[in-house]
């Protein structure tokens, strides 16, 4: 009984997708007029696009026989491509692939799919044109689908999506191999093989819309999430957040009696740098900072702006001795980094405070850092100070 759902008609299934892509396509596009985002309203004009011109190009091939051949089978795989060549788009933009050159690729092998296909001559077999459509969707969704697979950055939901265009990666090679051992077969043989692929259509069509909408969402929840959490600037994590992180992992080292470290660190004259050179440079002193201390840790270690140019780091099982390697670290490489001014440097006051934190609140550790840095301040600045000596 199950074997009979893959033996459906062809043509019926046909029909099926050009109604679902119609109404995704229509469905996107109402979602696309409420949205105030820019680059959001991009992809969902992208994707609207995909579902409208593969919609099109499934109306032309269900009237296969009816209309002339030119319509049907040309200009409705040409079709075809350009929405799957949209989709692609999409997925490339979800990814977070900002390399131009890819859309690019992407154009240019739609390009080669479209001429590759009109320009074969009426008379061939069908079963040519069946290997060279599928062998044309498969190379415009080879790497979007890799990226959506195997790229690390990939969320789960992402990996998701991957793996259901890898199944119809894999039943358009089952379809083109098969077509070259059948060469009767055409669009709508009925067979359990060609079937594969246009159901696993079906359902990556049925499931991409609210899909990729989810997609959306995601990407929306991860930057909300950078907000919450990071320092618009410097892209560290913000006063909130370190100390919100910073208690819970202190009070994990508390219980286990390990040794940690916390760093209070101000750069030296910022207001000068600022009256001299400019805001906008002293958001590049800023950023540098924040990129030399946070290459300077681990990735367990908590690096945050505290305030202004005031920056504190918490070094997790670490007593003094490692977090002054760290200090001298941190040091050598402001002095020897050059940035966008020539001849220009800058130097950093830093405040220590290292314990086995029993009754110790985070706020006093961190307080004690700070007098520290002080003290550093007093006594010629560029150099750090360890709390109680």
């Amino acid at each position: 009984m199950l074997y009979n759902l893959f033996e459906l008609d062809s043509k019926t299934m046909i029909g099926l997708l050009f109604f679902i892509n119609l109404s995704l396509g229509l469905l996107t596009w109402g979602y696309r007029i409420n949205s105030e985002n820019i680059q959001e309203k991009r992809v969902l004009s992208h994707y609207t696009l995909a579902k409208l011109f593969q919609g099109a190009a499934w109306l032309l091939m269900f009237y296969r026989g009816v209309i002339s051949i030119l319509l049907s089978r040309n200009m409705g795989n040409t079709l075809l491509f350009i929405g799957f060549y949209y989709e692609t788009l999409v997925m490339l933009n979800i990814s977070k692939s900002k390399a131009r050159f890819i859309d690019y690729f992407q154009l240019i092998l739609l390009i080669f799919s479209c001429v590759l296909f009109n320009a074969m001559p009426n008379s061939l077999e069908h079963y040519v044109f069946v290997i060279t459509s599928s062998l044309a969707a498969f190379i415009i969704f080879i790497y979007p689908t890799y990226l959506y697979t195997f790229k690390q950055s990939s969320s789960k939901f992402q990996k998701f999506f991957g793996y259901l265009y890898v199944l119809f990666l894999v039943s358009l090679i089952v379809r083109i191999i098969y077509a070259y051992d059948n060469i009767n077969t055409h669009l709508f043989t009925t067979n359990l093989l060609q079937n594969m692929a246009i159901i696993v259509l079906i359902l990556l069509s049925s499931l991409s819309g609210p899909g990729f909408l989810l997609l959306l969402k995601e990407r929306s929840d991860a930057i909300l999430k950078d907000l919450a959490y990071l320092d618009g600037l410097t892209r560290i994590y913000n006063r909130r957040y370190f100390l919100d992180k910073a208690e819970r992992l202190i009070e994990d080292h508390r219980k286990r009696k390990q040794s940690l470290a916390i760093l209070f660190i101000d750069i030296d004259d910022f207001k000068k740098v600022n009256d001299e050179y400019g805001h906008q440079f002293g958001d590049e002193v800023l950023v540098h900072l924040a990129s030399v201390l946070k290459g300077a840790v681990r990735g367990d270690d908590l690096v945050g702006r505290y305030g202004g140019e005031e920056f504190v780091i918490m070094l997790f099982e670490t007593d003094q001795v490692g977090a002054i390697t760290v200090i001298k670290h941190i040091q050598n490489h402001i002095r020897t980094s050059r940035l966008s001014i020539e001849d220009f440097s800058y130097s950093i006051s830093i405040g220590l405070y290292s314990n086995i934190p029993s009754e110790v609140t985070l706020n006093k550790m961190i307080s004690n850092s700070d007098e520290a840095m002080y003290l550093a301040k007093q006594q010629g600045k560029d150099r750090y100070v360890v709390y109680g000596e």
